[in-house]
């Protein structure tokens, strides 16, 4: 429960940080900040930290984790946060806190790295499409949520109940048609589905290999039979 607090923390701060920086919005700026010289709509606090596909795979490799605390408005902010909170808190309550630092982790590197190999192949433009949010590592949260309660239910837009594992399996192939088709502009789909399946593989080896038997709480215990 701590480190989701803290991420959510750290997570506002740095949006608190790109405004006091002059950041205006990314509306215009979805594209390797070719269109958003700094200064205007970019400031250099978020360019140096959202990932440019270009730079992150020559030299900026920070930025396949920053990014993750980078946002393009409070709308983007607070949708990431909220479901964050609503859906971390049990989660990390089940993994504890430095299994549940790794999925947050490895869910938002591995989203980044999805939608950097898929990308290009569906869209020409693909490779300079910029990346930024937390929306990959909140969506492992959730997979890892919808493994521990698979049968809680999740009301998904637009106000659908829907047990929490026919809810992310419904999520991705939202995604996976999103991006092939295109439906939603300026959305990392791609990104989004790379961090759900990072999010499954990491259950599958916690539950195999992340905690012993014997220190599951009995809530959990169907989880292993």
């Amino acid at each position: 429960m701590r480190v989701t607090f803290a991420i959510v923390l750290v997570t506002a701060v740095a949006f608190i940080v790109q405004m006091a920086a002059g950041y205006a919005g990314f509306e215009k700026c979805m594209v390797a900040a070719a269109p958003c010289p700094l200064g205007e709509e970019i400031d250099l606090f978020t360019a140096t930290l959202f990932m440019v596909p270009s730079e992150a795979t020559s030299y900026a490799f920070w930025q396949f984790l920053t990014y993750m605390f980078m946002h393009a408005d409070i709308s983007h902010i607070a949708i990431n946060m909220f479901v964050l909170l609503v859906f971390g808190v049990p989660v990390e309550m089940a993994l504890r806190k430095k299994n549940f630092i790794m999925l947050y982790i490895l869910a938002g590197i591995g989203s980044a790295v999805f939608h950097l190999v898929v990308n290009p192949i569906v869209s020409p433009a693909g490779w300079n499409t910029a990346l930024l949010g937390a929306s990959g590592a909140v969506f492992g949260v959730l997979a890892a949520y919808a493994f521990l309660y698979p049968k809680n239910i999740i009301w998904i837009f637009p106000g659908i109940p829907l047990p929490a594992v026919v809810a992310v399996i419904g999520i991705a192939g939202f995604e996976l048609f999103s991006g092939l088709f295109g439906i939603e502009s300026n959305i990392a789909n791609f990104g989004h589905l790379g961090g759900l399946i990072v999010g499954i593989v990491f259950m599958a080896w916690w539950r195999k290999y992340g905690r012993k038997r014997r220190h599951v709480p009995e809530e959990y215990e169907w989880f292993w039979q």
